[in-house]
């Protein structure tokens, strides 16, 4: 069970989850074969001390890639019948919750790549002045969509319970 199912409250429902767009790992994968031909390259043609400085940024980008994607595969983001839920990290957590009731706007900042892509930045804000952001975001009019059906009172489809299949009830 995830972090956010772990943390409904009573009569909560899970209605979209959003994820982070796989374009957030791309520059540290790129950047790991970069590294990895000037190590094949200067092993080639130079040898000696030399090869172990493109070795050396070859391990330096694949433990930048790991934490890249400990992130990726880490971050939660969730709209509920009451709020909408962000977690993030693993080691150290941080979560962010904002009621539905208490937001004021929601916006949407892509990219050229973004678009093309279809990803984004979130940008919820709430009563107060609060303002979170939240970058590199698949599918951000959707979580936008669902977030705004969710303020005018029309919730999406939740994910559970999930419905079974007809003629069978829900025991």
């Amino acid at each position: 069970m995830r972090f956010i199912e772990r943390h409904l409250m009573p009569g909560e429902i899970l209605v979209y989850r959003a994820r982070l767009h796989w374009a957030r790992l791309l520059p540290h994968f790129v950047l790991m074969l970069l590294f990895a031909a000037a190590l094949v390259v200067v092993s080639v043609k130079v040898g000696g001390f030399w090869s172990y400085l493109p070795l050396a940024a070859l391990v330096y980008s694949c433990l930048r890639a790991l934490g890249a994607y400990i992130v990726f595969t880490t971050a939660d983001f969730a709209v509920t019948t009451h709020r909408v839920i962000v977690k993030r990290g693993l080691f150290t957590l941080r979560s962010t919750e904002i009621l539905i009731p208490r937001i004021e706007s929601i916006q949407v900042e892509q990219s050229i790549w973004g678009r093309v892509l279809n990803y984004g930045t979130v940008v919820i804000i709430g009563t107060g002045g609060t303002h979170e952001a939240f970058e590199m975001i698949a599918g951000p009019y959707e979580l936008r969509n669902q977030v705004q059906a969710e303020l005018a009172g029309s919730p999406g489809q939740p994910l559970s319970p999930k419905k079974p299949p007809s003629g069978e009830k829900n025991l």
